[in-house]
């Protein structure tokens, strides 16, 4: 028979893996913690371990390394499979690179082990972060499809889903995790209020794949980038090029978002302009064109660029006030 290992200090997890792998045919262990995990595993017994990533003592990546480990002693290959409910890129390439077989989000193991629905899953991610659930949108009705960069809305699984310009609130949903960062960071660079809701995962993944067959002449990337010499070069020329009179610096994760702001005839809406068409400009209206520079930054760089000292290097327009 089969034997497996369930190492998460979540109660309800390690019963339903339990129950779940236990009805395919595997002889189950579990552990509440690495260090008990480390205890109970024996190369050669155990042909697939499945651990939460973050745990009290020893967390799953140092759970992954001793079984690893044991493995090159013994000559006994066992599969790892990491789950956590913070999943990231930079964690995902980490553990890949250290041999994991695989490394998932929590909700989206559930829904392949077949303990929940997507739908289930998404009501439950709502009620986790305190916020409603998308029940079916489409963002092609939207006015401002093209305001969020799409590196960044694919790099937070997010889509903007409504704007109510009564209120100047910004609606987005996302399909993993909401991310309080990321919302702030757009509410500065958008100059509105933002909110979040929560939409199906595959929901949310199959718009984001409409969208890149789409054009988006405003969205220029580049990177991975690490020299902030370089990226304030590349900013300088670009707004030489279309003098913009209204310019937005945001840091988005691993990202620098800026936003160069003209009107519709070419010319630029700095002060020759009344406040108002600035602030029109902003509001998702037509009369405005944006040219978006994402520069993603280098995943290697063990020391993130800061917006403040890009600034220091290349001040930006204040924002209008309210």
């Amino acid at each position: 028979m089969k034997r497996m290992l369930v190492a998460d200090d979540d109660a309800g997890m390690r019963a339903a893996l339990e129950a779940r792998f236990e009805r395919r045919g595997w002889l189950v262990d579990v552990a509440v913690n690495g260090t008990e995990a480390l205890e109970k595993f024996r190369s050669g017994l155990h042909s697939l371990v499945i651990t939460d990533v973050r745990m009290p003592g020893h967390d799953g990546f140092e759970l992954m390394r001793e079984v690893q480990s044991s493995s090159v002693r013994t000559g006994a290959r066992t599969a790892v499979i990491l789950l956590t409910a913070y999943g990231c890129v930079p964690d995902a390439v980490q553990a890949m690179r250290n041999g994991a077989c695989d490394y998932g989000k929590i909700g989206e193991w559930i829904e392949k082990l077949g303990f929940a629905s997507e739908n289930e899953v998404t009501k439950a991610l709502a009620l986790q972060w305190g916020c409603p659930v998308a029940t079916s949108f489409d963002p092609a009705t939207s006015s401002f499809p093209s305001e969020i960069p799409l590196p960044i809305l694919e790099a937070f699984q997010m889509l903007p889903l409504n704007y109510v310009a009564s209120t100047n609130t910004l609606y987005l949903a996302f399909g993993e995790r909401v991310d309080h960062a990321a919302l702030y960071a757009i509410e500065k660079i958008l100059d509105c209020r933002t909110l979040p809701c929560v939409a199906g995962r595959e929901s949310i993944a199959r718009h984001l794949d409409a969208m890149r067959q789409l054009s988006r002449p405003g969205d220029v990337e580049f990177g991975p980038i690490s020299d902030l010499a370089e990226i304030a070069s590349i900013a300088s020329s670009y707004t030489a090029r279309l003098s913009p009179g209204q310019v937005r610096l945001s840091r988005v994760g691993r990202f620098i978002w800026l936003r160069l702001d003209v009107n519709s005839n070419g010319r630029a809406m700095g002060a020759g302009n009344t406040q108002r068409s600035v602030e029109t400009a902003v509001r998702f209206k037509p009369c405005a064109i944006a040219t978006n520079l994402i520069f993603r930054l280098s995943a290697e760089s063990s020391k993130p660029l800061a917006t403040r000292a890009f600034r220091d290097l290349y001040p930006v327009t204040p924002s209008p006030g309210r």
